[in-house]
C-alpha cells in the first residue's frame, strides 16, 4: 500500500547480503521490493497454541502436534449441559465473530495445505483447509457463535486451545493473573519425510523511511543503530520492566537468548519456517486497505459455510474477489469476468 511512500534502503546502512543474513527469510522477503529494500523490524511475531494447563492435566492430555491430534483433542476437552450449550470450549476455531486472529489461522492452514492465496485455483486443496477450519463450529461444535471472543474465553479458563501472537499474553495475564497456561508451536500436518520443513505464519510491525524526508540519511542510520543487538536487547529489556517481556527479535543472531523461554521460545522458534500474506487481523488499515479487503472476502466465505454453502460453490468467489483486490495493487493479473 505504501510502495511509492517508502525509501529504498541505502546499501551504506547495510547490503542486501548483510540484510539476510541477519534478519529471518520472512522478513527479507516481505520488506524486499524489485527495487530494494523498504524497511528495518525492530521485532517478530508468530501465531502460537496457547493450551490451559490446569485442563490438560486435569484430562491427562498432551499437547497435539498436528491438526487430527488437535481437533481429537478439542473434541475431548469440550463439555456441554444437557441442552447442548458449551460450558467448556476444546478449541477457539471455525468463525469470524468471535475467534480472535481466524484470518491467521485460517492462512496458516491454507498455506500448511499448499494453497497459493493469490491463486487458489485449482481450488481443492483450498475447499480442504476452509472445510477443517469450519468443521470445528459446523460437525464437531467445539465452539459456536454464542461464545465470548475466544482471548476472553481462554483468559477466563473456559478454553482448553486458543491460537494467538506473543503480544496476546499480555491481554490475558491482565484478565486473569492465576491461569496456568504454556504456549507451544502451531499444529503441522503429516509429513512426507522427516526433513519437510514445517510452515508457521507470523505477522509483525516493521519501521521505514518516507522517500521524501529531507532527513532520509539520518533516519536510517537511526534505524540501523536500533536494530543492532546491543540496542534490541536495551529496548527488550526496558519493555520487560513493565510489562514481563519486549518484542522477539527479529535477528537470527539473537534466536538464542529466547528459544529456551517458557513464554517467547514457542514463538522465536517459529520464526526461521515462517510464511505471510496480506490476511492479518488488526492491520488497522482501513476498509479500502489491502488486508481489509481481502479479509472480508475470506469472511464471508466462511460465513457462508457456516450458513450451509457448500465450500465447493464458496472458493470460486473467494477465489475472485481476492485476485480483484490484489489486482488493484499491481500484485495480480485483472480479473476479466465474461458471460457463459
Amino acid at each position: 500500500m505504501f510502495k511509492n511512500d517508502l525509501d529504498i534502503m541505502p546499501a551504506t546502512v547495510m547490503t542486501p547480503a548483510e540484510y539476510s543474513q541477519t534478519f529471518y527469510p520472512i522478513i527479507n522477503s516481505d520488506l524486499r521490493t524489485q527495487s530494494g529494500l523498504v524497511g528495518i523490524p525492530m521485532g517478530i511475531d508468530t501465531i502460537g497454541l496457547f493450551i490451559n494447563n490446569d485442563l490438560f492435566s486435569i484430562y491427562n492430555k498432551t499437547a497435539p502436534k498436528t491438526w487430527d491430534e488437535l481437533r481429537q483433542t478439542a473434541l475431548d476437552l469440550t463439555i456441554k449441559d444437557g441442552e447442548g450449550v458449551i460450558q467448556q470450549a476444546g478449541v477457539a476455531l471455525g468463525r469470524t465473530e468471535n475467534v480472535d486472529h481466524w484470518q491467521e489461522i485460517l492462512a496458516l492452514m491454507m498455506l500448511q495445505n499448499g494453497v497459493k492465496l493469490s491463486d487458489m485455483t485449482p481450488s481443492d486443496r483450498a475447499q480442504t483447509a476452509l472445510t477443517f477450519f469450519t468443521l470445528f463450529s459446523t460437525s464437531d461444535h467445539d465452539w459456536d457463535q454464542t461464545l465470548p471472543p475466544s482471548t476472553v474465553a481462554f483468559a477466563s479458563g473456559k478454553l482448553a486451545m486458543y491460537f494467538g501472537p506473543s503480544w496476546r499474553v499480555f491481554d490475558i495475564k491482565n484478565q486473569n493473573p492465576s491461569l496456568k497456561f504454556s504456549v507451544i508451536p502451531v499444529p503441522q500436518l503429516p509429513k512426507d519425510n522427516p526433513s519437510q520443513p514445517n510452515v508457521t505464519y507470523a505477522t509483525y510491525w516493521a519501521q521505514g523511511v518516507w522517500a521524501k524526508s529531507p532527513t532520509k540519511e539520518v533516519a536510517w542510520d537511526f534505524l540501523k543503530f536500533l536494530s543492532t543487538k546491543d540496542s534490541l536487547q536495551k529496548l527488550y529489556q526496558n519493555a520487560a520492566n513493565v510489562r514481563q517481556f519486549g518484542e522477539p527479535y527479529p535477528r537470527i543472531d539473537m534466536a538464542s537468548l529466547l528459544t529456551s523461554d517458557t513464554t517467547m521460545g514457542a514463538f522465536v522458534n517459529q520464526a526461521s519456517d515462517s510464511q505471510s500474506w496480506f490476511l492479518a487481523s488488526r492491520t488497522f488499515d482501513g476498509a479500502t486497505g489491502i488486508n481489509s479487503q481481502v479479509s472480508k472476502y475470506f469472511e464471508d466465505a466462511v460465513n457462508s459455510i457456516n450458513l450451509g454453502t457448500m465450500v465447493d460453490q464458496v472458493v470460486p468467489t473467494l477465489s475472485s474477489g481476492v485476485s480483484q483486490v490484489l489486482s488493484t495493487y499491481g500484485l495480480a493479473a485483472p480479473v476479466i469476468q465474461t458471460q457463459p
